[in-house]
């Protein structure tokens, strides 16, 4: 086994913490630049089994030694990111961030953000944003293998010097053993929860097993130079063509099936070669590399919490050159500084090991404590406040009659008799938008209004099931609706027209913005979801659209306000903003809704080509989420009670476009 410092090792941390960084400033750039925390992984588990073997073989290790060492090389460092920016976080961030940071902040102390994260957050979700300490879930993964690992490598140690056997050969069957249950835990984890394959240390400890396996030294060497030089380069190319062509999914499939692979045997060949034999080992063992491997752990720690710092305190969203250079430079200083004052010292002091435990301890119980507690100042007048609310009377209630219905609540209005033609209103909460204008619209046009509302359900004609991890309550509100829907507004000879106002961004994919993970899915007669989810709603909405039309209904499709990014941000003015006088967000995110809402309302504008019907889009009417210096949303795609109140000049003018042209 090789005890000697490897510099390249280090550079390979460079490529690694580099590729992350990267990514999480511009991720269409490098789309597979996560993987770098892959590579750490190996690197971490080719490191520490390296120092256990070498303990154990020369009767030196230690538990209370092991645990003390990991407590000064992670905790100091870790503890000052989260101390520094916790100030930051009281006067900057709106409340959801504010809990998101505080919770994530007790959960990082105690080395379990990784399983607040499998219930919360999905890593691909663009709603990562509002999670400033989302980065500190791979510590936990590495802190929780680590509970095991040690004792699990001194304990097949004795078994092999008991028995005698071949130790090198034994152990590297013992990890490949390990390596392999893991991948195949992985493996069924993908199909039933994402979440727990990605975010679980017993899902990644075969990537940790790959680097205990290299350690061992096994493999055969090759004194070929040029075939040293052909295995380098194809390691290093490897890993590029995996930042570039792997995203969270590869070859149609999610890249911890195959897509991992191809980081891992790139960094594993890495491992395998050395600088004297390889010259992509020579380059990664160079100066600039190496230096920036040595402040790896610190650069991880720094950049993320800076780049949602950045984002918010300037309102951006996206990043030029400048703000990309400016994170950059912010990041590199401050964890050159961490490096070289905390970091080091922290792992050259010599304090008992006893001591270092229960400091280490102390500390967790100490942020734990704190961060529960603050988590209930999200709101506190102290720390931030309201921007100037304005409230809105949508409808006087007296106006519109409640009805109730084979259990299914309704608005009904000015319906006299059986011979009042109607104007329904179906869909789900995002009807609220219209239902005031379609009232004032219909009393100057001798209507009466049905309105049906019902919250995350796709308004559909037919046989439809559909499962909910939103809001699972909803599938049996949803169920119970829609015969009321066929019955009551598709099969009501009175109904003339008949708007539909959906959250299509949601039902046009079953994701919805910033998901990267069905929240609505369509079931089949076996109960079972339905694979093909835009093929199968395009045809249900052409389906409804075609039976609606059928029984001599005019058919209007109603598209979405403009979602708003980080809608409640709007509402809400930190201390910061307020010191330093900056400006209050005011725009609408033209790449989010490039990204997020436009596919949708392609959709929509294609289908209704196809089926020849109308389209009532007041979306270009928004020029601003803000009128009158007050917020027009109360969340990122539903409008308030003031934002409600601008909408009917807009609809009304668009309602007689589409009557003029019948």
């Amino acid at each position: 086994m090789q005890q000697n410092y490897r510099a390249d090792i280090d550079g390979l941390r460079f490529l690694a913490v580099s590729s992350v960084f990267l990514y999480h400033l511009q991720p269409q750039l490098l789309p597979g630049g996560f993987l770098g925390v892959d590579i750490f992984f190996i690197i971490s588990g080719y490191l520490i089994t390296r120092i256990l073997l070498r303990e154990t073989s020369n009767g030196t290790f230690s538990l209370t030694n092991f645990y003390a060492r990991r407590i000064k090389r992670i905790f100091p460092a870790l503890f000052t990111v989260i101390i520094l920016f916790t100030p930051l976080a009281i006067i900057s961030f709106a409340p959801e961030t504010y809990n998101n940071y505080m919770r994530s902040a007790k959960y990082a102390a105690v080395q379990l953000s990784n399983f607040l994260f499998a219930r919360k957050t999905g890593y691909f979700d663009e709603g990562f944003q509002t999670q400033p300490l989302l980065h500190t879930w791979s510590l936990g993964v590495e802190e929780q293998f680590y509970l095991f690992w040690p004792l699990l490598i001194y304990l097949c140690s004795l078994f092999i010097q008991k028995k005698q056997k071949k130790s090198a050969a034994t152990m590297a069957i013992i990890l490949l053993a390990i390596a392999i249950t893991s991948y195949t835990a992985c493996s069924i984890f993908l199909k039933n929860s994402y979440s727990l394959a990605f975010y679980m240390f017993f899902s990644r400890a075969w990537e940790f097993c790959i680097g205990g396996i290299l350690c061992l030294d096994i493999l055969p060497k090759t004194e070929n130079k040029r075939l040293n030089h052909l295995l380098g380069i194809a390691g290093i190319s490897l890993l590029l063509l995996s930042f570039f062509l792997v995203s969270d999914e590869f070859l149609g499939l999610p890249f911890l099936q195959f897509g991992i692979f191809l980081p891992s045997l790139g960094c594993a060949l890495l491992i395998y070669l050395r600088p004297k034999n390889s010259i992509a080992n020579r380059f990664l063992a160079q100066k600039f590399p190496v230096f920036i491997g040595k402040i790896s752990y610190s650069l991880y720690l720094y950049h993320w919490p800076i780049i949602i710092f950045w984002q918010i305190l300037f309102n951006r969203h996206q990043h030029n050159l400048a703000s990309t250079m400016a994170i950059i430079a912010l990041s590199l200083f401050l964890a050159t500084i961490s490096y070289y004052y905390i970091e080091q010292p922290a792992r050259k002091i010599k304090i008992d090991n006893r001591k270092v435990l229960l400091s280490g301890l102390f500390a967790v119980l100490t942020c734990a404590i704190f961060f529960k507690f603050s988590e209930r100042y999200d709101s506190a007048l102290w720390r931030i406040e309201r921007y100037n609310p304005k409230s809105g009377t949508l409808l006087d209630p007296h106006i519109y009659s409640i009805r109730k219905k084979n259990g299914i609540v309704h608005n009904e209005y000015n319906i006299k008799d059986k011979t009042t033609p109607i104007i329904a209103l179906a869909g789900d909460s995002h009807t609220t938008h219209f239902l005031a204008p379609t009232i004032n619209w219909a009393k100057k046009n001798g209507y009466g209004v049905r309105s049906l509302k019902v919250a995350g359900c796709p308004m559909l004609a037919g046989n439809i099931q559909i499962k909910s991890r939103i809001a699972p309550q909803q599938e049996e509100k949803c169920n119970a609706a829609l015969p009321f829907f066929a019955k009551e507004i598709i099969a009501d000879p009175q109904v003339k027209i008949v708007i539909i106002a959906q959250r299509f961004d949601l039902f046009y994919d079953g994701r919805g913005y910033l998901q990267n993970k069905q929240n609505i899915t369509f079931l089949n007669a076996k109960k079972d979801d339905i694979a093909d989810h835009k093929t199968y709603y395009s045809q249900q909405l052409t389906n409804t659209v075609q039976t609606i039309r059928k029984q001599g209904k005019k058919v209007i499709l109603a598209q979405q306000i403009p979602l708003l990014n980080r809608g409640r941000d709007y509402q809400w003015k930190p201390l910061v903003k307020k010191w330093l006088s900056l400006e209050r967000p005011s725009s609408y995110d033209s790449a989010f809704l490039q990204k997020w809402q436009q596919p949708s309302r392609n959709f929509i504008a294609d289908l209704a080509k196809k089926e020849d019907i109308a389209v009532l889009d007041i979306f270009p009417y928004f020029v601003s989420p803000i009128i009158d210096d007050a917020s027009i949303y109360a969340d990122s795609d539903h409008l308030n009670g003031w934002g409600c109140m601008i909408v009917p000049p807009f609809f009304e003018k668009e309602m007689d476009k589409i009557m003029q042209a019948r």
